[in-house]
């Protein structure tokens, strides 16, 4: 699950850019909510999936802790982000 760290990684980029435009916070927002949408029922963060009777489904290798933990930093980084 790459998406927390690239929407880090943008808000790090539009936070230090004095030229940042509306569309790096677009950008940010896009990869939090698709790292959000990979979250399971059960609340776990998968890694990967594999294709199951035509759907996917996290591997075994869930929860990776690492993965939550670039999870929770998009959070912290996003509510920095939010507008006020």
């Amino acid at each position: 699950m790459t998406c927390p760290r690239v929407g880090v990684l943008r808000q790090i980029m539009h936070a230090s850019c004095q030229r940042s435009s509306a569309s790096d916070l677009e950008k940010q927002t896009l990869y939090f909510n698709r790292s959000l949408a990979q979250v399971t029922d059960t609340f776990e963060c998968p890694e990967a999936y594999f294709r199951e009777r035509g759907r996917y489904t996290p591997n075994d290798n869930v929860p990776l802790l690492w993965t939550e933990a670039n999870l929770w930093l998009a959070l912290s980084v996003m509510k920095r982000a939010a507008p006020s």
